[in-house]
C-alpha cells in the first residue's frame, strides 16, 4: 500500500514500466474490446437487428456499462463496432494488446505473476463509499476521493492536514495549499492501483460485473450490483461461484 511511483507518460512508457516489473497486477480504466451485444441480457424487452446491433442506441455499450448506469455511475458506452469507438478507447484497446505481447494475460483464477485486469476508477470510489460521489474536479471531490483511499490503507498524507495549512491570508491571496491534494487523475490512478493491490491480497473482497467475453469490470464487492447482473454460466464455472 505504499506509493512507489506516480507520473505521466505515454503508452509505450506505460508498458515498458509495466514489463519492467517481474510480478505485477495492472488495473486499467480502459473498456477491453468493444460491446458483443450481451447487454440483452439485462434488458430482455430490447432486440437485435440481423447485424447482432440493438435496434435502440442507448444499448449500444457493454453488459458492464448498463449495470453500472443503472446504480447511477456515469461511464461511457463502448460501440459495438470499432470504426465507431472514440480514438482514446482504440489507444486503450492498443494498450491492452501490448501488455499482452508482453507477457500479462486477462484476469484469471489462476495465480498468475503478471495479470491484467479492467476497472473503472469512479465505480471504485462508489462501491467504497456506498452512495453518490461529490463533483469529481471539486475541490470537496478531491478530498473525499482522498480520504476514501487514505482510510482504507493507502500510505499517503492524510488530507485532512490541507485545512491546517488554510489561513486567514492564504484565502485572501488565493493560495490554497492544492499540492498536497491529488489531481483528479491522479486520484483516479491510484483507486486503480488500490483495485489490483485488494485483488492479490483481498480476493474475497473482489466483484466481477458484466458478461466474460465481452470483458468484465474487476471492483470492491459492491453487493446490490453483483444482485443486479444476470447469471452468467461461464463466470460460475471459471470461478466456482453459485
Amino acid at each position: 500500500m505504499r506509493l512507489i511511483a506516480n507520473a505521466e507518460g505515454k503508452l509505450d512508457e506505460a508498458v515498458a514500466f509495466c514489463t519492467e516489473q517481474a510480478e505485477a497486477v495492472v488495473a486499467l480504466d480502459l473498456p477491453r474490446r468493444p460491446n458483443n451485444g450481451a447487454a440483452h441480457l439485462v434488458e430482455p424487452e430490447a432486440r437485435a437487428s440481423n447485424r447482432g446491433r440493438p435496434q435502440r442506441r442507448g444499448l449500444d455499450m457493454r453488459q458492464c456499462e448498463v449495470l453500472l448506469r443503472r446504480q447511477g455511475v456515469k461511464i461511457y458506452a463502448t460501440p459495438a463496432h470499432l470504426d465507431e469507438c472514440p480514438q482514446w478507447m482504440k489507444t486503450g484497446f492498443m494498450l491492452y494488446d501490448n501488455l499482452q505481447s508482453a507477457g500479462f494475460v486477462m484476469d484469471t483464477a489462476a495465480a498468475e505473476p503478471r495479470q491484467m485486469v479492467e476497472t473503472h476508477s469512479e465505480s471504485i470510489f462508489r462501491s467504497l463509499l456506498t452512495k453518490p460521489l461529490l463533483a469529481t474536479r471539486s475541490l470537496e471531490g478531491r478530498l473525499q476521493r482522498h480520504l476514501l483511499l487514505y482510510d482504507h490503507g493507502l500510505q499517503l498524507i492524510d488530507p485532512m492536514n490541507y485545512f491546517e495549512e488554510i489561513t486567514r491570508s492564504r484565502v485572501l491571496q488565493g493560495n490554497l495549499p492544492s499540492q498536497m491534494l491529488f489531481t483528479p487523475a491522479q486520484l483516479d490512478a491510484l483507486a486503480c492501483a488500490f483495485l489490483a493491490w485488494r485483488l492479490v491480497n483481498r480476493p474475497h473482497l473482489i466483484s466481477r460485473i458484466g458478461d466474460m467475453q465481452e470483458g468484465w469490470l474487476v471492483l470492491p464487492v459492491w453487493k446490490e450490483l453483483e444482485a443486479s447482473q444476470p447469471v452468467n454460466i461461464r463466470q460460475m464455472d471459471l470461478f466456482g461461484q453459485g
